[in-house]
């Protein structure tokens, strides 16, 4: 997709076994979510969600990804069914720590945002409890905060339509 300081940006392959491995490795490490239930969820995206999964490699080397790409249903929505009316959501945007604040978050967001746009989503959602600060950087606007699996949690949206092109 995109190529920058050995940094690429490429859709998965689903069938890129240790990928998908390494993956769900990651949210594990990170949200505790066990690796049979990302395994699977991968495997299924195309019935849950729209068609696209990220990552980022540097030099060859994944550090990043949003295999997520946007969701109609998220983990949230089993305790907090009112914020079905909401989506599409974005779901598991994951940068591995040693490259954490490096932008790495924000070219996986720009690259869904306009994957958005091109599927003519006019908002986009997403909750976090570990990168609000990274979301209000890139203009996303803050909704609800709730406590979710016993984390400060924040609804965010974006508005689409405000994006420009240049």
């Amino acid at each position: 997709m995109k190529s920058k300081n050995n940094i690429d940006i490429k859709k998965i392959d689903p069938q890129d076994k240790p990928l998908m491995e390494l993956i769900a490795s990651w949210y594990y490490k990170e949200w505790s979510i066990p690796i049979d239930n990302t395994l699977k969820s991968l495997n299924e995206f195309k019935k849950q969600g729209f068609p696209f999964q990220l990552v980022i490699k540097e030099n060859n080397i994944p550090v990043a990804t949003a295999t997520g790409g946007l969701y109609r249903k998220v983990g949230l929505h089993h305790v907090f069914p009112q914020y079905q009316k909401y989506g599409p959501w974005i779901a598991l945007l994951y940068t591995i720590p040693e490259k954490r604040g490096q932008g790495l978050g924000a070219v996986l967001c720009k690259s869904i945002e306009e994957m958005a746009l091109e599927l003519e989503f006019k908002k986009i959602y997403l909750y976090t409890f570990t990168a609000e600060r990274l979301y209000l950087r890139l203009n996303w606007q803050p909704i609800k905060r709730i406590v979710y699996r016993a984390h400060d949690t924040v609804i965010m949206k974006k508005e689409l339509a405000a994006i420009s092109s240049g």
